[in-house]
């Protein structure tokens, strides 16, 4: 399967770095290689690509959300710059309420930009137009 946008999370991801990466890049060797500048940018883009293609290769960014991500996780997604952004919303409501797209400067520990003229009125309480149902 090779989709072009994944939705997920943060624990699906968590996981796959936690587990996988995580052990890999914390050996001495790779310590003391992650120090060297040149080096250092050839192993993230080399992470960033094995974790894009074992994640189906052809997306253009994972929307994360439903919890919070991670810090280490998300400082570490952002130095090798993965493609993602945080999502927010209410699924008893709808699926999305606040979203920024990976290219328009997406900030980390950050919920995104509301989404408005979809009847999100305030911050306190949102509310859903029966029209969208």
């Amino acid at each position: 399967v090779k989709p072009d946008l994944i939705i997920t999370v943060p624990l699906v991801i968590e996981k796959i770095i936690r587990k996988k990466i995580f052990p890999a890049i914390e050996k001495p060797h790779m310590k003391l290689l992650m120090n060297i500048p040149i080096i250092n940018d050839k192993i993230k883009d080399t992470i960033r690509q094995k974790l894009m293609d074992a994640l189906g290769g052809k997306f253009q960014e994972i929307i994360i959300g439903g919890a919070a991500l991670n810090k280490e996780v998300e400082n570490f997604l952002r130095s090798i710059h993965f493609p993602y952004t945080v999502g927010y919303g209410m699924t008893e409501c709808r699926p999305l309420l606040s979203y920024d797209d990976i290219k328009s400067g997406f900030t980390s520990a950050n919920a995104s930009a509301m989404i408005f003229g979809d009847g999100v009125r305030d911050r306190k309480w949102m509310w859903v137009p029966l029209t969208n149902w």
